[in-house]
């Protein structure tokens, strides 16, 4: 079984997906896998399924749920045990492999360290997969209030990071063309993210596309000055002397980019609610 937050919440069992009970179901459902493998005290459930405003009746409520979200699930053959009752909360007893959000964190940082060790084509194929579970937007049902915001947040960074590191794998194979055409794609979606530019102009000058390369260049000083009253960063301002200088170095592909590093930290169950301080064992 899978629980897939990467888009509206599904479950998937074999060769079925299916979304579990109705909104308020679904909204308990998706506050557990937040908290994977950890208790959810009754009260800090309220406060979340009923964005902090809780009926008097809050508790007997959250059971009536908690019963109906268990009968959902053993109706598709899913163990109804998977939602535990321990003490005055619930803990969602599952694998962080069957979260789709949690597998999709460890291939993005399984694709850095392949890029860092010389291996962009593993790196590559991890994003595959990565990118594979990726629906739209991240909880999308929930992601417009408050509770769910910050996580929907941090995955959509990761996406972005790993989005860099397939760049940067492209260009470590010698694909200058093709990160040329992604890299343009990217940096008109995402402006203001600079390694997408640092990817573009290297790309653009591997072509043999010098005064293009420059031409990019300005477009996003010019850019940045308007947008934020800022210049180029550290990477874009050092490739720049690079392009300019017309540095040997440019031309030759390499294996690990600094400027594919993974901008946030990768804890891979987010725990953004209830103060979980403690990493799930897989990110070891």
């Amino acid at each position: 079984m899978q629980l897939r937050v990467l888009g509206p919440l599904q479950v998937s069992t074999g060769d079925r997906v299916w979304s579990p009970g109705g909104p308020k179901e679904r909204r308990l459902l998706a506050i557990l896998v937040l908290n994977i493998g950890e208790v959810v005290s009754v009260d800090a459930l309220a406060e979340a399924l009923w964005e902090g405003d809780p009926p008097r009746s809050a508790v007997k409520t959250l059971q009536v749920y908690v019963t109906r979200l268990r009968a959902a699930l053993a109706a598709r053959d899913v163990d109804a045990d998977l939602i535990r009752t321990v003490g005055r909360g619930y803990r969602l007893a599952l694998a962080a492999d069957a979260v789709d959000a949690l597998a999709f964190a460890q291939r993005v940082r399984r694709a850095r360290q392949a890029l860092d060790d010389g291996a962009p084509q593993e790196a590559e194929r991890q994003l595959v997969d990565a990118f594979g579970l990726w629906r739209g937007e991240p909880y999308g049902e929930f992601a417009d209030g408050g509770w769910f915001a910050a996580e929907a947040q941090r995955l959509t960074e990761i996406r972005l990071a790993g989005l860099d590191v397939r760049l940067a794998a492209g260009l470590a194979l010698g694909r200058d063309a093709d990160v040329v055409a992604e890299a343009q794609a990217l940096c008109a979606a995402h402006p203001m993210h600079e390694q997408f530019w640092v990817h573009l102009v290297t790309a653009l000058y591997r072509s043999g596309r010098q005064a293009d390369a420059l031409a990019a260049l300005r477009r996003v000083r010019t850019l940045l000055a308007e947008e934020i009253g800022a210049d180029p960063g550290v990477d874009l301002r050092a490739l720049e002397r690079r392009v300019l200088s017309q540095d040997p170095a440019l031309t030759a592909p390499t294996h690990g980019s600094p400027a594919a590093s993974l901008p946030v930290e990768l804890d891979p169950a987010g725990r953004p609610f209830f103060g979980r301080t403690q990493e799930l064992a897989w990110l070891d």
